[in-house]
């Protein structure tokens, strides 16, 4: 996988990993990441504009899985 594949994988998962409603946000999915073998996902995901992404999707889903 390059570097590229590897970046676009670790910010589609981090997506997939926020809606699922099982995270608290951005740095719980960052060490599910990590633990998938990403160590690079700190650098893609300490960012503002994703950090407060991945937070409110993570809201969001948490209600909605309770919700349900």
């Amino acid at each position: 996988m390059t570097d590229r594949e590897r970046t676009e994988y670790i910010g589609r998962r981090a997506q997939e990993l926020a809606t699922s409603g099982d995270y608290m946000g951005w740095l719980d999915i960052e060490w599910a990441l990590r633990d998938e073998g990403y160590a690079e996902a700190h650098r893609q995901l300490d960012r503002r504009g994703t950090r407060h992404f991945l937070d409110l999707l993570c809201a969001i889903s948490r209600k909605t899985k309770n919700a349900a």
